[in-house]
């Protein structure tokens, strides 16, 4: 095992509750912004991906499971429009938060996760700003 800042399980902890948020909102807004379902089924099926690999990476610099807090439902009110451009922010943070915890890995195969978890956030930032 591997000495991991703890501030850095604490980013990661915070990025697995994001996914799980993530998924959430991206499953209930393509059941309700039906134009727009494949896209943002795509993207919470990577969400959910996402999420498997952080707690699998997390299990094995620590030996343990993290401590997630659980978020509250996500808010899918609003004009469809609206609440996708509104993502693509989000989208932007989650990218730089995993730039931030690659550059702490000890190793290049938990680099090359945080890799992709980095450049699926941009991709989708990218596929929901298009949307006008």
């Amino acid at each position: 095992m591997t000495y991991i800042n703890g501030y850095v399980l604490k980013l990661m902890e915070e990025a697995i509750a994001d996914e799980i948020h993530d998924y959430s909102l991206y499953t209930t807004l393509a059941q309700k912004c039906s134009e727009y379902a494949p896209l943002l089924e795509s993207i919470a099926a990577d969400e959910l991906k996402h999420k498997k690999m952080l707690l699998e990476l997390y299990s094995d610099l620590t030996g343990k499971e993290p401590m997630v807090k659980e978020t509250g439902e996500a808010d899918s009110y609003g004009d469809c429009k609206e609440l996708i451009s509104a993502r693509v922010p989000a989208e932007l943070e989650g990218a730089a938060l995993y730039r931030t915890i690659y550059f702490t890995m000890p190793d290049v195969a938990a680099k090359n996760i945080l890799f992709e978890l980095m450049t699926d956030e941009m991709y989708h930032a990218t596929l929901l700003s298009n949307i006008k």
